[in-house]
């Protein structure tokens, strides 16, 4: 999932019969996840499916291997590209901030062309690669006019 806070280095999708002893429960929106060292599950079919993180759940740590950066609206950690804000509970997933550089795309997202120039968007997120000699980076970007 291009790396976005998954721990355990699980593929989207991946399924299992149990889950990990430290999982937890929660629910956005109404729907119910476990989340265990950066990975979230989702039920389906009778079977536990890794799934993106979804935004809004609130975690009790961030996932590993984050780090600190700041957009001016307080302490933001980058978990490989899933981002999460300090709240009272805990770390709430937000949307990814503009301004943020993520080294991979979430798998799933989509390119679109808008007045020449390609994008990619998931989750309401809007990337735009920007090549840095041999390599590409994605600036989180306002949805294109």
């Amino acid at each position: 999932y291009g790396g976005l806070g998954f721990g355990a280095g699980f593929a989207l999708g991946a399924t299992f019969a149990a889950l990990p002893a430290a999982a937890f429960a929660t629910s956005v929106a109404g729907i119910d996840y476990w989340y265990a060292d950066g990975v979230y599950y989702g039920w389906d079919a009778g079977q536990y499916q890794v799934v993106p993180p979804p935004v809004g759940v609130v975690v009790p740590t961030p996932p590993p291997s984050c780090s600190t950066v700041d957009f001016g609206g307080g302490k933001t950690f980058d978990c490989g590209g899933a981002f999460y804000s300090q709240v009272p509970a805990g770390y709430q997933l937000i949307p990814p901030p503009i301004g943020a550089k993520v080294a991979a795309l979430p798998n799933g997202a989509v390119d679109h062309t808008v007045d020449g120039v390609t994008y990619f968007t998931f989750g309401g997120a809007w990337y735009k690669p920007v090549y840095l000699g041999a390599g590409v980076m994605y600036d989180v970007v306002a949805k294109p006019a």
